[in-house]
């Protein structure tokens, strides 16, 4: 093999390609992994002259994707160096279900940091009912005061996620309690990534997981594979997330090489 060639691309021109690295993950990613994906530089992995795989570098040295096709995997070590060389790698964000890159980055780790828990709904039912007297009610530009006077910057993109019909208003017996998720992948149309925000004064009262539950219940329903992640530190939202009946599949992590 002759040195791999890198060519800048554009995300909507590697969507096929994209969809087949979502595939061969062991679990699928969230929207917060996805959108640093998404925002960093995207390069096709040109080896002999076919296509190979993809890689992204997000703030000049963060590696963030590393993805060789199936007939190219032979030559990973030596690509994965050949990009670190190049593109003065740094530190890798990854996914432990990205078994390629998460072995490729291990063999020059210096330092691991756990940045957050991975979650997915393996059930074929959902177990935990949300409750009857919780209801959510979709989120309109109106809205935008009272869910920023309560939340801060939880949403980071507010605005977006509220004109894609996204964001909920939570209620029990009528009361504002929080409010809820349901962003959909922009890679592939069968995940969708959930979270919530409970109001400061409702807090350690179940209501996190019975608004994950029924956002769990409202993904069954359209077909949508529900994958969630969390701040490794965020005790109480991991066990809201466990409680509305997700699984701790996989972590993200930091390697700084």
């Amino acid at each position: 093999m002759s040195a791999a060639v890198f060519v800048s691309t554009q995300t909507m021109s590697e969507l096929s390609m994209l969809n087949r690295y979502l595939d061969s993950l062991t679990t699928p990613i969230d929207s917060n992994l996805e959108d640093v994906i998404l925002s960093s530089a995207l390069y096709r992995i040109m080896i002999d002259d076919q296509a190979a795989g993809l890689f992204a570098v997000n703030d000049s040295t963060r590696l963030t994707l590393f993805w060789l096709e199936r007939p190219f995997l032979s030559y990973a070590s030596d690509v994965f160096q050949q990009v670190c060389v190049e593109y003065r790698i740094e530190n890798i964000l990854v996914s432990t279900s990205e078994t390629l890159l998460l072995s490729l980055a291990m063999d020059y780790q210096k330092h691991v940091t756990s940045k957050g828990h991975c979650f997915a709904f393996l059930g074929e039912t959902l177990e935990r009912h949300p409750g009857d007297g919780l209801t959510l009610a979709e989120a309109v530009a109106a809205d935008l005061p009272l869910i920023r006077q309560y939340s801060g910057h939880f949403f980071n993109q507010l605005e977006s996620n509220v004109a894609n019909h996204e964001i909920y208003l939570a209620r029990w017996v009528g009361e504002l309690i929080g409010f809820g998720i349901i962003e959909h992948s922009r890679i592939s149309r069968y995940f969708a990534s959930v979270g919530m925000f409970v109001l400061e004064q409702h807090r350690g009262s179940g209501y996190g997981a019975k608004i994950v539950a029924e956002l769990i219940r409202r993904n069954n329903i359209n077909q949508l594979q529900t994958v969630a992640c969390c701040r490794a530190d965020n005790v109480a939202s991991i066990h809201s997330l466990t409680s509305a009946g997700l699984a701790s599949v996989s972590r993200l992590i930091q390697i700084d090489l």
